[in-house]
């Protein structure tokens, strides 16, 4: 009579569960390999999408910059009297402008670099300093169908204050309800003189 090979049908049960054990192992690490590819795949994906938002919003930059280079006082006239605005050369939307309205003995002041709080018709205070000169205007707040924001202007007398602004230092501070900027003056050279002769002429 033969004897059961139990031993033989143990071992071998071993070896097939061993090697199942294997299996198991290599397709975890198989699986565990293409997550990670996939992981660094999608790291490397919004990593350069992160770069390439940052080099538009560089390139944005650079070309706000190039345009704010571009900005120039022009002295002219219009149907008041003498003008002095600071803006884009030929262009409809300056930054600020002041217009002397000789008859009346006033100075009419608009900044164009809108607002915030505030609504057309409301009254507004328009700011502007330059080192030790400091001047306050009382405006009123417009908005215009070209431009959505909201912008200040207002009259002041002529007076030799005014003038000083574009004298006593390098930057002209422009500050309306929520906004403040800063506009260089020392680019204005003869300009600011020629436009306080012109105003004062007549008076």
């Amino acid at each position: 009579m033969r004897r059961c090979p139990c031993r033989v049908i143990a071992i071998f049960a071993l070896i097939l569960f061993a090697a199942s054990l294997a299996d198991g192992n290599v397709l975890a690490a198989q699986s565990m390999s293409e997550s990670g590819t996939k992981s660094d795949a999608q790291k490397s994906t919004q990593s350069r999408k992160k770069d390439s938002k940052k080099k538009d919003a560089k390139k944005g930059k650079k070309k706000d910059a190039a345009a704010k280079d571009l900005r120039v006082w022009t002295l002219g006239r219009d149907s008041a009297g003498p003008s002095l605005y600071f803006g884009l050369p030929n262009s409809d939307e300056p930054v600020i402008s002041f217009s002397c309205q000789i008859e009346a003995g006033l100075v009419r002041v608009v900044s164009f670099i809108g607002s915030r709080g505030v609504r057309p018709g409301d009254g507004a205070r328009l700011r502007l300093s330059n080192g030790t000169t400091r001047m306050e205007i009382a405006g009123t707040a417009f908005a215009t169908e070209t431009k959505k924001s909201v912008d200040i202007g207002g009259a002041t007398r002529i007076d030799t204050k005014l003038f000083a602004l574009f004298r006593t230092g390098d930057t002209l501070l422009v500050e309306v309800p929520g906004k403040k900027i800063g506009l260089p003056v020392k680019t204005l050279g003869t300009k600011a003189d020629a436009f306080e002769k012109s105003c004062s002429a007549r008076r």
